[in-house]
């Protein structure tokens, strides 16, 4: 859509990338990193905000309908400021489903104690990045 709006004029000018592509740049100015969640600082219990029961309850604990558009939000920020009974936080983050594709996504709320397991280059052709590349029709370079 944007191309067709702004024509082929990005295309022309050497100071930016083609529409629909992604620079070698950003990969190599980035690090994929895998974490773990030190349970014993925080619950690592996550609030699924895609649950049709968790929205129920939620939208009635909230005094909204479970179909509101501003339920979202308000779970987000009741998940964010729950108290467990021993006075720490109830939860370390929200769970819910990418409006891009059916990817699972994890918020964490911070602080976060977390340790890193795994850390990598960013390669043109790793599988996550060819994927999603190929479901928003990007060029990777």
């Amino acid at each position: 859509m944007a191309h067709g709006i702004i024509g082929d004029e990005w295309s022309r000018s050497c100071k930016f990338m083609r529409i629909g592509t992604v620079a070698a740049e950003w990969r190599t100015k980035r690090v994929a990193v895998r974490l773990d969640v030190r349970a014993q600082w925080a619950p690592a219990c996550f609030l699924d905000v895609e649950s049709a029961w968790t929205r129920e309850v939620l939208a009635g604990h909230l005094g909204l309908n479970p179909g509101d558009e501003k339920l979202p939000r308000a779970m987000a920020h009741w998940g964010r400021t729950a108290r467990a009974d021993h006075g720490g936080r109830a939860f370390s983050g929200l769970r819910y489903y990418s409006r891009w594709a059916a990817w699972e996504c994890w918020q964490l709320f911070e602080p976060l104690d977390v340790v890193e397991v795994s850390r990598h280059q960013i390669l043109c052709e790793a599988p996550e990045l060819r994927r999603a590349a190929g479901i928003h029709g990007i060029r990777v370079y």
